[in-house]
This record gives structure tokens, sequence and C-alpha cells, in this order.
């Protein structure tokens, strides 16, 4: 048995390959997104509830902490997570190759969560101090450090289902561990009212209880061994992403660390609310590329005929997609938090239009990466996100020193969007795809039109309604106009699949 990087794969692909991507991509994705709509809805809803029994100040806090136990997640991966969505498709069919493999990564992962969480817990006190400048909140720390080791493990499982396209089974843990978690916050948070010990208590207790269950059910892949073989070919391929995420985080999640340091709490409060806000349009994302991620594998990986031409179309279509959605939440912002949030959030719904661009940007890149990750030149991940973590970092110092949030989301935007840059040139250097580029600037042109537009349009509520709404229909009928969405395509699409056979399948 080779190493895993250079062994010829031994697959038999099953029949539903032949199934059409377009339909598996619009079927799974709707049933990902409605799996985690209500909970997303409820969590969105519970939002102004949030404002009025926290001040900015605690909910900054809170950010903080959650900012923090985010840069110690890649820790608990290692990269191995990328490598089990890489190498999955190489072993699936073989159930004895499967189960040596998955067993590899679970055993090595445990070790390394043990190790990590008792030095981690050691050292707590000397993070908080320097992070909050006290120790009142240690205990919160403590549960959260101890939660993200059990997340990594609880994601591991669930991920299983994601790389079988298995949705419905992927949706129901995630809806049931979020509904869940959900219900702890309203009975610690709301009706207790504990404070932000409520939401590390809920965390931890329900991915306690996720551990228990998906060890049990998941048995059937786990022995106590570890082949030396397969840990060495995953641990090559994940290091650039281990490294990646490392510097990632300083991209995407620092920013309220550097908040809380250069500025305060309070200003931290309020870019998380605005964060979370916006942070819809991400949800949407996700939904739809945990979808395709696996679609793109396992079609290039089986040489599908007439795959590109589908990664061409869904690259225009997704960034439309997200592009009209971004708009939307944009144009609405400020009512938004105006009607439904607590008087002393109000003013950070100024961020919510320009955080879009992150999104938007960040759905551009998703498909160059998934590129680079297929042709395993990860190498070129690590050395993009070591740029643009510099780059962060005295974006960061610098715009947040004189802007204060404004200045967190600009260098948010600033750096993902070098970051496509890089991911664009090396995914071109060796899987050379020519995209739909003048539709591209369409979109993007239209976009940029709508969320000045955001700023723009400042009059009474009722003539804000009529004009946002105005432009929103134009530059949506401006995209169909040039065939940007293909309303007639999608229509029907909707009318070939049919969900129940998928939810059986």
């Amino acid at each position: 048995m080779g190493t895993i990087e250079n062994r010829t794969p031994e697959v038999v692909y099953r029949k539903d390959l032949t199934i059409s991507p377009r339909k598996k991509l619009v079927v799974n994705s709707t049933i990902y997104f409605a799996g985690s709509m209500l909970t997303k809805t409820i969590s969105f809803l519970l939002l102004p509830v949030y404002t009025r029994l926290f001040s900015p100040t605690e909910y900054g806090v809170w950010g903080t902490i959650l900012s923090f136990t985010a840069m110690l997640a890649p820790f608990f991966q290692l990269g191995l997570h990328d490598a089990v969505a890489r190498f999955y498709y190489r072993y699936y069919q073989n159930e004895h190759l499967l189960k040596t493999y998955f067993s590899t990564i679970f055993n090595t992962l445990a070790i390394v969560t043990i190790v990590l969480e008792i030095l981690l817990i050691i050292l707590s006190p000397y993070f908080s101090n320097f992070l909050l400048g006290n120790r009142i909140y240690l205990f919160v720390m403590v549960l959260l450090i101890i939660d993200i080791g059990l997340s990594a493990f609880v994601q591991l499982f669930t991920n299983l289902f994601q790389y079988a396209e298995k949705a419905l089974h992927f949706s129901i843990i995630q809806f049931t561990r979020s509904a869940l978690t959900l219900s702890l916050i309203i009975l610690f948070v709301v009706h207790f009212k504990i404070g932000i010990l409520g939401f590390a208590v809920s965390m931890l207790t329900v991915d306690i209880l996720f551990f228990i269950i998906c060890a049990i059910f998941f048995r059937k892949f786990f022995a106590l061994q570890i082949s030396t073989v397969y840990l060495k070919g995953s641990v090559i391929y994940g290091a650039p992403f281990f490294l990646m995420a490392i510097l990632g985080w300083f991209v995407s999640y620092s920013s309220i660390l550097y908040i809380t340091k250069l500025q305060n709490a309070y200003d931290a409060g309020l870019f998380s609310m605005a964060f979370n806000i916006s942070a819809i349009l991400g949800f949407i994302c996700v939904s739809v590329q945990q979808v395709w991620s696996p679609i793109f594998m396992k079609n290039l990986e089986a040489k599908s005929s007439n795959f590109t031409n589908r990664i061409i179309q869904f690259q225009t279509v997704y960034m439309a997609f997200v592009a009209i959605i971004g708009m939307g939440i944009s144009l609405v912002s400020k009512e938004l938090f105006v009607l439904f949030l607590n008087p002393r959030y109000h003013e950070a719904w100024i961020i919510v239009p320009i955080l879009m661009y992150y999104y938007l940007f960040t759905a551009m890149g998703q498909q160059f990466y998934l590129k680079i990750c297929f042709v395993q030149k990860t190498n070129y991940l690590f050395y993009t996100n070591l740029i643009t973590a510099g780059i962060s970092i005295l974006a960061n110092i610098f715009l947040i020193k004189y802007l204060s949030i404004v200045g967190a989301a600009i260098s948010m935007v600033i750096v993902i969007f070098i970051t496509v840059l890089f991911y664009f040139y090396y995914s071109q250097r060796f899987m050379y795809i020519i995209y739909e580029f003048k539709k591209m600037y369409t979109i993007l042109l239209v976009f940029i039109t709508g969320t000045v537009m955001a700023f723009i349009l400042n009059f009474s509520p009722g003539y804000n309604l009529i004009a946002k709404g105005s432009v929103f229909v134009l530059l949506f009928l401006i995209l169909t106009a040039k065939n940007i969405l293909p309303y007639k395509e999608i229509k029907n699409l909707a009318k070939e699949f049919n969900l129940f056979r998928r939810f059986v399948n």
C-alpha cells in the first residue's frame, strides 16, 4: 500500500454520480438550508433580546472570548479534517480501508486534544488577563476551551454525512444540535439571566451530548489503531490547511480582539452584533457550499464529462445569488437595527453593507480554493494566507486605530479581496478555466450600486421603503435581463427534481 497522495484510487463510483450535478446541488442545498433555517431564524430573533440583556461591553467580552477560542480551533484539527474531506472518496467503497483511515485520524486527534486541553486550561488565567485585563470571565473561557475540543470531534463525525452526500442526515444532526443549544440559551440566558456564562454552559452541554451520540452511532468506523502510512499522507496534505487556518483567523476572526485591545469592549460589542447580522449571508453561502464541495471533488476525481461547464455556470449564478441577497441585506440594514435592536447598538448598522463585500468575495474565492485543493497544491494556500495575514495585522492596527469598527470592516474586505486574487492566480495555473468575466463585472457593478444606495437613501421610513425596494427590483431585473440569473432554467429545474425521492436515497 503506497502513500495516500501517490496511491491510485480503486473506486467504482455509485450510479448517483450520473444524476445531474445541477439537480443535486439545488435539492441538497434546499435540504441544508431548510434544516438550518428554523434555528438560524430563532437565533436571529433572539438578537434583539440580547441587546436588551447585554450592554455592548458585555456582548463585546463574549465576542472577544469566542474570537480567542476560534483561534485555538485549528490546533484541535491539525488540518486532518481537510484531509478526510479530500481522501474520503478513495476509501468509502472499501469498509475496511475507510475504518482504518478514519480510526487513524480519530485516535490521533484524541491524543492531541487531551494534551491541548490540559495545557490550555492551565494557561487560561494568563489568557484572561491579557485579553480582558481581569479574571472575571475566567470560568467562561475555560468552558469554551473544553467545548472547542469536543465540537471538533462532533463536526468530524457529522461531516461524514456531508461527504456521503446525505444532506438530510447531516441537516437533522445540525438542526437538532442548534435547536437544543438555543433552547438552553433561552433557559439560562433569557430566563435565569446568568449572563454570558449561559452561552458557554449551553454550548458545552450540547456538545458533550452529541459527542456521545456520534461516538455510538459511528462506532463501526472506530478501531484502536493508527496507520502511520495513512497518518503521514494526511499530515502532509493537511499541514498547509493547519497553517492556513491559523493565518485565516487573522483575516476573518481577529478583528474583535484588535478592537478590544486598540479601542474597547464596547466597540467590540457593536462590531460583534453587526457581524452577526451580516452572517445571514454567510449562512446561506455555507448551505450551498456544503453541497457543492463534495460534488466538485467527486466529479473531478471521476473525470465526469462536461463538468467544467457546470463549474463555470455555478460560479456565475452563485456569485449573482450572493450579490442579490447581500444587496438586499445592505438596503434594509439601517431599518433592521432601528426597528429591532436596542438603541445602544443602532450605530453599528453602518458596517453591515461593508461586511457584505466580505461575503461576496468569500463566495467568489471558494471555487478557486476548491480547485487548488483538488490538485493538492495546498502549499499555495499557505503562502497566500501567510501574506494576507501580515496585511491583515497591519490593516487592522492602522484602520481600527483611526476608524474603529468601520476600519475593522474595511480591513476584512481588503484582505479577503487580496486573498481571492491570489487564489484565482494559483488555481488558474493548475486548472485553467475561462469564466464568464463580463457577467461577473456586471454582477459586481450591480452589487456596488445597491450597497452605495444603502448609505445614500436616508429619507423618512416610508419613503425609504419605497425607494430602496425600487432600487432592489431594478437591479434584480438588470441581472435577469442580462441572463445572469437564468430564471427560466431555475423554474424548469424546480419541476425536474423529486425532493421526496432524494430524501429516500
